[in-house]
């Protein structure tokens, strides 16, 4: 779905290095440490796991798990700055369980694209 118009007027760009970061963290099974400015403009650090990246046009997401929170959430890649790699991850939590706790209307539309991928 398209990002709300709100949204489309808030939307900053994202940092140059965030998705070569991302990669690396994902396919790596490394934490992704960043500092994050939610939409009050309150500043924070974040420790997470990657699990996925949606795309809500024009806006990207990350779709991850809260270290530090031991939770779902998802980040709105233009609120994220200073990412690095960090240390391996002690466990992965998988994407459908994930989205059925973030997302619980998109698990559907999920397993219907999983069904068409791998048949």
């Amino acid at each position: 779905m398209p990002a709300s118009e709100r949204t489309k007027l808030e939307l900053g760009s994202v940092d140059d290095r965030l998705l070569s970061v991302f990669e690396r963290c994902f396919t790596e099974s490394l934490v992704l440490r960043f500092g994050y400015t939610d939409r009050h403009g309150a500043r924070t650090t974040r420790r997470i796991e990657c699990v996925a990246l949606v795309l809500n046009a024009p806006a990207w997401y990350v779709v991850a798990w809260d270290l530090d929170k031991d939770a779902p959430r998802t980040f709105r890649m233009d609120r994220m700055s200073e990412s690095v790699a960090g240390g391996p991850l002690t466990e992965r939590h998988p994407l459908t369980s994930v989205i059925q706790r973030t997302c619980p209307g998109a698990q559907s539309a999920f397993a219907e694209w999983a069904g068409r991928a791998i048949g």
